[in-house]
């Protein structure tokens, strides 16, 4: 189980280099950012609970702090590093089961340069301790039984993972972290100066706040190259959409296009972050041929999958067993339905973040080719795969009581 984290400092002391012990290189990979709502933010980390973070020294020793504060300012909406400054307090070294000893943890001005990085699951980061020229962190004890330094490394192993804390996003950051380069003395040292390795896991809540009026503002971290997911701040979210854009569907020359004058979806999220969204879409108004036209969803969905970049989805038609979406044009002889079944389409829908807060939403616009479909009657039955649909609607979050909710891909 993953232990609370003494916030940045403690877990960045320790997370430092992931590799070869010594090696200090000196930049970390970046790929995403950091987004906030203004311009000047504030960031403080709030550690949580009583299962305090050890950072663990092999087998011989582990330390903790009770107290650890960490303090960051950005000057920008979006970037893509942030340098956090620790302070430790009321520090403790764990001697044996039963004992343990004051420590004092010395930054001598050394902080933490943390970096957005390539993702898997979540959005993980890097980064790096920067220290100034011939300093490094300190760790002593009124024993002197294990002093140790830590000196600049690259960090690697965090998890962003956006939360909602005072109304506002924040994130939680896990830490794992191994391979940590020291420099041990005395005991620690095997009774000498050597160089070993530590390890740390824990996480971190991170608030965000206006430096000039102290109200928490958003805070949300974005991958640079794993999945994107479709996000909100609370778990469970009804999503609604209305049309932004007149909805079309096409189907060849013979039949032309079918237009809607109104075209709204709805669906839901239960978490607070997916992959995928699944929208049963609803159209009204629809002609075509100069006809009244009807469309009869009979249960068939569209599912949306967000890709990589965040910036487009898969578009997806989803329908029970035997049932197809039915379009049907009124007075024709004989009737005339033209039916569209479950199918991967071409093309994509192009996803668009909009507004800020809680108005945060989606505007989703369908690009989509090489729909499949039947005619049924119409003068000209048969079946192709030259259909379009085109449009967009802009997609809302609200909670169960009608509350909006910001939404956003990421």
């Amino acid at each position: 189980m993953k232990r609370r984290m003494c916030r940045f400092g403690l877990v960045l002391l320790a997370a430092v280099a992931l590799g070869t012990v010594g090696v200090t290189p000196a930049s970390a990979f970046v790929s995403g950012h950091f987004v906030f709502d203004q311009h000047h933010t504030e960031l403080k980390g709030v550690e949580s609970g009583s299962d305090k973070t050890r950072f663990k020294i092999g087998g011989l020793t582990s330390f903790h702090c009770e107290e650890t504060s960490y303090l960051a300012t950005v000057a920008a909406t979006t970037v893509q590093e942030v340098t956090v400054f620790p302070t430790y307090a009321k520090c403790f070294r764990t001697k044996n089961e039963t004992e343990t000893e004051p420590a004092e943890v010395k930054t001598n001005g050394c902080h933490f340069i943390v970096k957005m990085g390539p993702a898997l699951e979540e959005f993980h980061g890097t980064g790096q301790l920067a220290c100034p020229v011939g300093k490094k962190m300190e760790i002593n004890t009124p024993s002197g039984q294990c002093p140790l330094k830590i000196g600049a490394q690259v960090v690697n192993g965090l998890d962003y993972t956006t939360t909602t804390e005072f109304g506002k996003h924040a994130l939680t950051v896990e830490v794992t972290i191994k391979g940590i380069a020291i420099e041990a003395h005395s005991i620690c040292g095997i009774l000498g100066t050597n160089s070993t390795v530590g390890e740390l896991v824990g996480s971190v809540r991170v608030n965000a706040f206006s430096p000039f009026t102290g109200e928490p503002v958003n805070v949300t971290a974005t991958g640079g190259e794993g999945p994107a997911r479709f996000r909100s701040e609370v778990a469970h979210t009804t999503l609604t959409g209305s049309q932004s854009a007149e909805n079309t569907y096409t189907f060849g020359i013979l039949m032309g296009s079918v237009k809607c004058a109104t075209t709204s979806v709805s669906g839901t999220m239960s978490a607070a972050a997916t992959e995928e969204i699944t929208l049963a879409p609803t159209y009204g108004g629809c002609k075509g041929l100069e006809r009244d036209v009807t469309v009869d969803m009979n249960g068939c969905a569209y599912v949306l999958k967000a890709a990589i970049s965040g910036g487009t989805a898969s578009f997806v038609i989803e329908c029970p067993a035997e049932k197809s979406i039915e379009t049907t044009y009124d007075s024709f002889a004989g009737g005339c339905t033209v039916t569209v079944g479950a199918q991967t389409a071409s093309g994509n829908v192009d996803l668009k973040n909009e507004g800020a807060g809680a108005s945060r939403d989606i505007l989703l616009t369908w690009t989509a080719t090489g729909l499949k479909y039947k005619r049924d009657g119409c003068e000209v039955g048969g079946e192709a795969s030259n259909g379009t649909y085109a449009g967009s609607v802009t997609l809302k979050g609200r909670t169960t009581t009608e509350e909006q909710k910001g939404i956003w891909v990421g």
